[in-house]
């Protein structure tokens, strides 16, 4: 099964830019996103720095202002360590935001940000929204090869799966 929280952030709280602080160690770009994107697809990288397309270093726990260049972007972060974790904050509101789940249930965080940069359907250059969502697995175009090749969570038959999320605003 694939299983994710879709905990996305918009306008206003986005406007002046964000800063993301997280225990993950990893980060890598999804190779199928669109050519108006940050970082170089495909490469594993140490949470927060990577290569961005012109291949200079490039911070992504900071999300450029609303104002900064249009993109759209999938990362995913990996290895947590104790108990996972992001904030979320935007330094001139003086407020952010906390989610804490266990990394054993989503060991990875999809971090989607779409920035204007997706000009036909559905977003049409209008949409400037991020998200960051606690998921069992990556994306994969097919589910079916990599269900087996990934080792996929799997339920048994009448089985059933808990776990909780904890959310705070500071």
């Amino acid at each position: 099964y694939m299983w994710g929280h879709h905990i996305a952030f918009g306008l206003p709280f986005l406007q002046n830019g964000s800063l993301i602080t997280t225990n993950a160690q990893h980060f890598e770009a999804e190779p199928l996103m669109p050519e108006k994107r940050r970082f170089s697809p495909g490469k594993q990288f140490s949470w927060p720095l990577g290569l961005d397309l012109e291949g200079n270093l490039s911070d992504a726990s900071q999300v450029p202002p609303a104002n900064d260049f249009p993109y759209s972007e999938l990362l995913y972060l990996s290895g947590f360590q104790n108990n996972a974790y992001y904030i979320i904050s935007d330094a001139e509101k003086k407020v952010s935001f906390r989610l804490d789940w266990n990394e054993d249930d989503f060991p990875y965080i999809w971090f989607w940000q779409e920035r204007y940069g997706i000009q036909d359907a559905p977003w049409w250059g209008k949409t400037y929204s991020i998200a960051l969502e606690p998921w069992t697995n990556k994306w994969s175009a097919t589910p079916e090869v990599d269900m087996v090749k990934h080792h996929w969570p799997v339920l048994k038959p009448f089985e059933s799966k808990t776990t909780s999320l904890k959310a705070s605003v500071f």
